[in-house]
C-alpha cells in the first residue's frame, strides 16, 4: 500500500466529547486499556449486535465486533482475532483499513479504541441478516425474523428479540445512515460521522 494513511484521532470523556483534544482529564486515570474494534461494512450497513438486557447502562445498545488488545499484541492482530472469535469471519490483518484512534476517559481508567474498517464483499464466507429501519410515530423500528428491534424516540435505545441466546443479540447489518448516537455506547457515539462516511464509500463499491 503506497503512501501514508491518515488516521483520525479523537478524545472523549464521561462528561462530554472533546474532538481532537490532547487535554488531560480532571480525574486521575489509573490505566489505559487498548481496545480493537472492527466496523464491518456492506452496502451501506454496519455489522452490529445488541448488548445483553442485564448489562446496566449498556443494556440494549448496539456494538461492533471487538475487544481488549492483549499484552504485546498489535491492535490489527487483536482486531482480526476478536472478529473471528465473535462473528466467525476470518480476515488477515491487511484486510483492515484504519478509521480512527479514540481515547475515552472514565474516572478510574481510560479506553483507547483502535477502530478499523473492513468492506465485506457480497460473496463472503458468512451471511448475516439485515435489519431495515423505518420511521414510525414511536421512533425507528426494525422487523426481523427473530423478533422486533425497537429503537425508542428518547435518549435510550431499547433492543429486544434479536437473540441467538437470551444473553446477546445476533450479528446483523444495520443501515448506518439511520443510526443515531443514542443507539451506541457512549464511548462510540463520536465516531458516527466517520462511520457514515466509510459506509457511503462501502455502498459505492
Amino acid at each position: 500500500m503506497g503512501g501514508s494513511t491518515k488516521v483520525n484521532v479523537m478524545s472523549s470523556r464521561v462528561d462530554g466529547y472533546v474532538a481532537g483534544s490532547d487535554r488531560v482529564a480532571t480525574a486521575t486515570v489509573r490505566q489505559t486499556i487498548p481496545i480493537a474494534i472492527v466496523a464491518v461494512l456492506q452496502r451501506g450497513g454496519v455489522l452490529l449486535r445488541a448488548r445483553p438486557a442485564n448489562d446496566g447502562l449498556l443494556s440494549g445498545l448496539l456494538e461492533m465486533p471487538g475487544g481488549k488488545v492483549e499484552l504485546f499484541e498489535a491492535p490489527t492482530l487483536a482486531a482480526a482475532r476478536e472478529l473471528e472469535e465473535e462473528t466467525g469471519l476470518r480476515m488477515a490483518r491487511g484486510a483492515f483499513e484504519p478509521l480512527l484512534v479514540s481515547l475515552h476517559r472514565y474516572p478510574d481508567r481510560a479506553l483507547r479504541f483502535h477502530v478499523y474498517v473492513h468492506h465485506l464483499g457480497q460473496a463472503s464466507e458468512r451471511a448475516f441478516p439485515w435489519r431495515e429501519l423505518r420511521s414510525s410515530a414511536s421512533g425507528l423500528v426494525a422487523p426481523g425474523g427473530d423478533g422486533v428491534c425497537a429503537i425508542s424516540s428518547g435518549d435510550e435505545a431499547s433492543v429486544a428479540g434479536l437473540g441467538e441466546s437470551p444473553e446477546r443479540g445476533e450479528w446483523a447489518f444495520w443501515p448506518v445512515a439511520q443510526l443515531r448516537p443514542a443507539d451506541l455506547p457512549e464511548a462510540n457515539r463520536a465516531w458516527l460521522p466517520l462511520l457514515r462516511s466509510a459506509a457511503e464509500s462501502s455502498a459505492s463499491r
